[in-house]
Order: structure tokens, then sequence, then C-alpha cells
């Protein structure tokens, strides 16, 4: 091989070693962004997935304190509230990201997706809240009203037994009688239309108008009984004691008349109320669903992703490839220069020999 030739060659050694080094610091840089990159997605993912987890929870809150709320409990308003406003908070983040968190906002396909699936969703029972939320002092008062009504009604129907037995006791007309105990199991249906009056059921503006007209008739009966009254059919108690207890239930009953306007005239938008708690509960296993699926799509998104863990396996596995190559060329590059050495010392030494044998 010629001096030109061979400088040749060693050039071209150097100049590949050189790329090689290149590629491998190359590959070395990019598996560290990879890592980065893949760090603060894994990241980014857990707070996706844990949100919507977050969200999948609240959905179920959200149902039990409505119902709470509706039936009257006033720490229910509260926790209802916060949980509204959790909800809120959390799909906000979703959507548009959150700077303090260093979020960004959930990806194209997932916004428009399932995160708007969920969106639509919260929407409605959101309203649905609201309309609960807002007439917090009503329900309240409509629940207050409804336990004065339990306290005062078992009074009255006691009161009641005592006129029966005053009248028994006095012989008066078996009508009289009858009729006396007659209204002391209408005060008990009366108690008992007023539980049905509060419940979360959708016949609150059937049992209130019955609760009232049924209430109408017992005070129009009572009066009757205090003064008679023809066109009932009532004929008024002669019994002295008998007429001082029903006095004093008359003017006990003015106020339960008064509380049973009130429930009444509330029970419309109790009603609404009602409606409204039955509405959040159906939608709320909905949004329990789609928060799930959400939390797929994150997870899948995940798992999906070019740039990963896939990647960082492969830029290491080229890193350690082109490392042994520069070992390879390196060591056959010091081999050859060594072999050119030999040759060039057993030539010197050839030489010397001919010009000593001359």
């Amino acid at each position: 091989m010629s001096l030109i030739e061979k400088e040749t060659l060693t050039k071209t050694v150097k100049k590949d070693m050189v790329l090689i080094g290149l590629l491998l610091a190359a590959c070395i840089v990019l598996m560290f962004v990879n890592f980065w990159y893949t760090t603060v997605k894994d990241r980014q993912d857990k707070q996706y997935i844990a949100i919507s987890g977050e969200l999948r929870i609240l959905s179920q809150s959200i149902a039990k304190h409505a119902s709470n709320a509706a039936d009257g409990i006033q720490d229910a308003f509260t926790l209802l509230h916060k949980r509204r406003d959790d909800f809120d908070e959390g799909l906000l983040i979703l959507k548009n990201g959150d700077e303090k968190l260093k979020l960004p906002a959930s990806s194209f396909m997932i916004r428009q997706n399932e995160l708007m699936s969920l969106e639509n969703t919260w929407k409605i029972t959101k309203d649905k809240v609201d309309t609960i939320l807002g007439r917090q002092d009503l329900l309240l008062n409509h629940h207050d009203v409804a336990n004065q009504l339990n306290e005062m009604l078992p009074k009255i129907q006691k009161q009641y037994d005592t006129v029966v037995q005053i009248l028994l006791d006095d012989k008066a007309s078996p009508r009289q009688i009858i009729l006396a105990s007659e209204q002391s199991v209408l005060a008990q249906k009366l108690l008992q239309k007023v539980d049905k009056v509060v419940q979360n059921n959708t016949d609150v503006l059937k049992a209130a108008e019955s609760f009232s007209e049924e209430s109408s008739m017992f005070q129009k009966r009572l009066k009757a009984m205090i003064g008679g009254d023809p066109s009932l059919g009532i004929e008024k108690v002669e019994d002295s004691r008998a007429i001082e207890v029903l006095k004093q239930m008359e003017e006990q009953y003015i106020e339960i008349q008064a509380n049973v306007d009130k429930i009444v005239k509330t029970s419309k938008e109790f009603a609404m109320v009602n409606g409204a708690a039955f509405d959040i509960y159906i939608s709320s296993q909905t949004l329990l669903e789609q928060a799930t699926t959400l939390s797929r799509a994150y997870n899948m998104a995940s798992e999906m992703r070019f740039i990963g863990e896939p990647t960082g396996y492969m830029l290491g596995a080229t890193c350690i490839l082109l490392f042994i190559w520069l070992s390879y060329r390196g060591f056959s590059d010091a081999k050859r220069g060594l072999m050119r050495t030999a040759a060039q010392h057993k030539a010197n030494r050839s030489a010397v020999w001919r010009l000593l044998d001359e």
C-alpha cells in the first residue's frame, strides 16, 4: 500500500470516528431529553387521572348531599355547595389547564370527546344543584314547619281522646262519641300526611292538596262540635269539660292551620326541589360512567404516546451500539497503526542491513 493510500485510509477512519462520536453524543442528548419529556408527561398523566378520579367521587357525593339537602339537613347545603364548586374547578382544570399545577389543557381529542360529554352532563346537573341551593331558606323553613306539626298534632290527638272519654262518661249521644273518635283518627292521618308532604317523592303536590283538605275538614268539625253546625249534621257538645278541651284545641289549631297553609303554599317549590334531587341522582350515575371513561382515555393516551419508555429503550440501545462501533473502529485503527509502524521498522532495518552489506 502506497503512502498516499495509507494517508487517505487514515483520514477516512478519522472522519468515520468523528461521525460516530457525533451520533453517539446526539443519541445521549436525545435520551436525556426523552427522559425529561417522559417524566413530565407521566406526572401530567397522573394529575389528569387523579382529577378525573376525584370527579367520580364528587359525582356520588353531590347526589348524596342533594338528597340530604332536600330532606332539610342544614349541613348538607354547605357540603353540596362545596362539592359543586370542587367539580367545577376540576372540570375547568382538565379543560383549560392550571399554571399553579404546571398542568396544560387536556389533548384536543379528549377535550372534544370524553371531556365534552362529561361537561354537557354536568351543566344540566349543576342547574339542578343550583335549584336546590337557591331554595335553602324555603326548604329549611318547610321542614321546620313540618317538625312543629309533628309535635302539635299528637297533642291534639290526645286531647280528642280525652274528649271521647269525657263523652263516654257523660253518656253523650253515640254520634258525638263516634265523631270525636273520628277526629282523633283524622289527627293521626294528618300526622301521617305531614310525613308524605316532606318526603322526596313525585306526589308532593297531591299529598299537600289532600293534607290541606283534611286539615280544613278537621277544623270545621272541631268548630261544629263547639257551636254546632246543621249543615254538617253536627250537634253542639253540651258537657262543659269537653267544651273546655275543645276550645283549647280550637286555639291551638289556629297555629296548626297556619302551618298547614305554609306547607301547602311552598309545596310547589318543594316538589321542584324533590324533582331536582331525583334528577341529580339519575345524572350522577351518568357522571360516574363518563368520569370513568375519561380516566380510561387518559390512561390510553399515556400508553399510546410515541415518545416514552420505548423511545428511551431504542435510544439507549442505539447509544450502546454506537459505542461498540466507535470502540471497534478505534481498536481497528490502533491495530492498523501498529502494523504500519512495525512494517516501517522492518523496512528501516532491511535498509540498514543493505547499507552495511555494501
